[in-house]
């Protein structure tokens, strides 16, 4: 089973936020796979399907992105994981940008610590979506709503992250840094 996980903060108030963009392409993988990802359990919201054969399993951790880990051990204890992504939004790439990794450091981000904490491994492959730097409080800023004037570029990168995700379903997480991280 092929676990993707999006991270964000549960409640309708962070919806559209910048610390949200793993939940929006979870959102979206839903939609194309015609996955409902309602089910509650392990402090997560589910949904399960197919792909190319590919048994996948969709998750939206419900522990707020600083406690991450938390639900994803407990996804790694209850489901044989044979392959997992976690997917999440990052102020070292400009916005617009995504870029694939196929494990080190949490590169500051607390929700990617947690599970790496949490798991007690850094070989995590991961997504992660640029939001660019704040132009204030690093905390505000991951929790403000994108700007009318970005509404586009996330879009794009939405549907370009989406696509980033079928291909690495099929083809890993190397082929999916060569073709992505340019």
């Amino acid at each position: 089973m092929k676990l993707i996980v999006g991270l964000g903060n549960p409640g309708k108030e962070y919806i559209g936020t910048r610390h949200n963009l793993g939940f929006s392409v979870i959102d979206e993988l839903a939609k194309d796979f015609n996955i409902q990802v309602t089910k509650k359990f392990c402090n997560s919201l589910l949904g399960k399907g197919l792909y190319n054969e590919s048994e996948l399993l969709l998750a939206k951790p419900q522990t707020y992105v600083n406690l991450s880990g938390l639900a994803v051990l407990g996804l790694y204890q209850k489901y044989e994981i044979d392959n997992s992504i976690i997917i999440y939004d990052d102020m070292d790439l400009p916005l617009g940008k995504i870029r694939f990794r196929k494990d080190g450091s949490a590169g500051g981000h607390k929700g990617m610590n947690s599970i790496i904490v949490s798991l007690k491994r850094k070989d995590i492959s991961r997504l992660r979506i640029g939001i660019g730097r704040p132009y204030g409080e690093a905390k505000d800023y991951v929790l403000s709503k994108f700007k009318k004037a970005e509404l586009e570029i996330v879009r794009d990168i939405l549907q370009k992250s989406k696509e980033a995700i079928y291909y690495f379903i099929t083809n890993g997480i190397v082929a999916s840094m060569n073709k992505y991280n340019n």
